[in-house]
């Protein structure tokens, strides 16, 4: 398998995102403005995730609209772009919002 075969890049982002859970289940200081590795660590992540979300074929993309591949990508842009301005309690939200969904449409797709 090639490393440009979906199901391996959907996996990825599966993974990624388990990880960001995990990470934050796991610390003591779970905000990110208060736990500066944490931060920095899940920051990556999204960046990991978005990234790996621009490298799907257009057709898969267009097999499972459930999964909202434009704000992942989105997300990973404005994280790269505008890592001056992130707002910290957005991106809380999006991992206690937003993930544990995106982690079940993926479980989904990859079944």
């Amino acid at each position: 398998m090639s490393k440009h075969d979906p199901s391996i890049v959907l996996r990825q982002i599966l993974e990624h995102a388990e990880e960001i859970l995990g990470l934050i289940a796991s610390t003591e200081t779970p905000r990110l403005a208060e736990n500066r590795l944490l931060e920095l660590a899940v920051l990556r992540l999204l960046e990991m995730t978005g990234e790996a979300a621009t490298r799907l074929p257009e057709d898969v993309i267009g097999k499972h609209p459930q999964v909202p591949w434009g704000q992942i990508v989105g997300l990973r842009n404005r994280l790269i772009h505008g890592y001056d301005s992130v707002d910290l309690e957005v991106v809380e939200q999006i991992i206690q919002k937003d993930l544990p969904d995106l982690i079940d449409k993926l479980r989904a797709v990859l079944d």
